[in-house]
């Protein structure tokens, strides 16, 4: 079934890599404009462009193609041509329009989504409250249950000490009367009871160290951990992204691999963690067998951190870049000079493109990247300054902790 469009007609359109001109249909239709070998809108669309991704329209001109305009978007630039200025220009303002003044639809899925969040927060406040009660009340009975046992014990204790004293005091008493023989004195200790005389029960008494009894560790463990995972974002922690463009494909890279990129800052700053590019195909995975923090422009420097598990990066469409937490954070001095680097193993990832060599992020903080030097024990992948999986670097100031 054909879609319903907006503006539909043929266009010529400049290929990205070999800027070859290609005849093509082209359909501005829900929010996105798409180019067709043939006016068959049912078939597969050669190009497909987002119009909440288009930075810009315009005309422009070309020698050989006069009626020209251009598409430029958060990721690349698309340049289309068409015969006469009237329809190059009509076709500037129709893209201008509906970018300027969204579709009712856009705006409804904006509110539904807007619901859907709230209703799915006000869910998870609920049930991190029914969870929180639920605890404190087993915390509770568990803590009633231990008191009354040692409140039980407790009595029982004192009564055995009570008995004891009043043998004790009888066996005092008979040892006091100096008038009596040690043989008349053995005649009335062999008289006391039986009951007066035994410290069995006192003396068992003693080695149970008023036992309390409670819950198992593992029952306690499992009171005490939530089925909800819960990750709150640290105010004080700032992100640094070297570029804008994180999902590059034809990242062919896979199995075995090391990168790094050398970096300094202008001022002292804790790195609280680091960025990696995802899996660029769906169900892939990543593993960092190694990943480290050396001295120096060179991966064989001297490591001021070393990760203390591996970790493991998982595809996901909804976004391009993976944190990983470093712990404890590690001090990076101003001026001075560092190389992250690790090896990892698995499937292809994307990959970091046109990245700044400087940037300036919160804090008035200056992040100054160079390529790593790799000595001849380690193989790159052709990681460097301007390309790579290394994307993000999370930090706090040093005065904030």
């Amino acid at each position: 079934m054909e879609a319903k469009s907006d503006k539909c007609g043929w266009v010529e359109k400049r290929s990205a890599y070999l800027k070859q001109w290609r005849t093509r249909w082209l359909v501005l239709a829900n929010s996105c404009l798409c180019t067709y070998k043939t006016q068959n809108t049912a078939e597969t669309p050669t190009e497909r462009i987002l119009l909440d991704s288009v930075v810009e329209v315009a005309l422009m001109g070309d020698a050989q193609r006069p009626h020209c305009f251009k598409i430029n978007t958060k990721t690349r630039l698309f340049i289309l041509s068409v015969h006469q200025a009237a329809v190059a220009l009509e076709w500037v303002g129709t893209i201008q329009g509906t970018i300027a003044n969204p579709s009712s639809q856009l705006i409804e899925r904006q509110r539904q989504s807007q619901q859907t969040l709230t209703a799915s927060f006000a869910s998870l406040q609920s049930l991190l409250k029914d969870r929180e009660n639920c605890l404190c009340s087993e915390l509770t009975s568990s803590h009633d249950r231990a008191l009354s046992k040692a409140r039980e014990e407790l009595i029982a204790f004192n009564a055995a000490a009570k008995e004891i004293e009043t043998s004790f005091e009888a066996l005092k008493a008979i040892e006091g009367k100096q008038e009596l023989s040690a043989v008349q004195k053995l005649v009335l200790v062999n008289a006391l009871s039986q009951e007066c005389r035994g410290f069995a029960e006192f003396d068992l008494l003693v080695d149970s160290a008023v036992t309390v009894f409670l819950p198992t560790k593992q029952r306690i463990n499992d009171l005490m951990t939530s089925c909800i995972s819960i990750a709150l974002e640290n105010p004080l922690e700032y992100q640094a992204r070297r570029t804008s463009i994180t999902r590059a494909l034809k990242w062919m890279y896979d199995g075995e691999r090391i990168d790094a990129i050398t970096l300094s800052v202008s001022k002292a700053v804790l790195l609280t963690g680091v960025g990696f590019c995802r899996p660029c195909k769906p169900n892939g995975r990543i593993l960092t067998k190694v990943l480290k923090v050396v001295q120096g422009t060179t991966t064989g420097g001297t490591v001021v951190y070393t990760h203390p598990v591996q970790s493991v990066i998982e595809s996901d469409a909804r976004d391009s870049v993976q944190k990983i937490s470093l712990s404890p954070p590690v001090l990076l001095k101003g001026r001075a000079t560092y190389t992250l680097t690790m090896k990892m193993d698995g499937s292809a990832s994307y990959k970091c493109v046109d990245c700044t060599r400087s940037l300036l992020t919160e804090g008035e903080v200056t992040w100054t990247l160079a390529t790593s030097v790799f000595p001849p024990t380690d193989q790159s992948n052709r990681t460097d300054v301007v390309c790579g999986p290394i994307a993000d670097f999370y930090y706090m100031l040093v005065g904030d902790r």
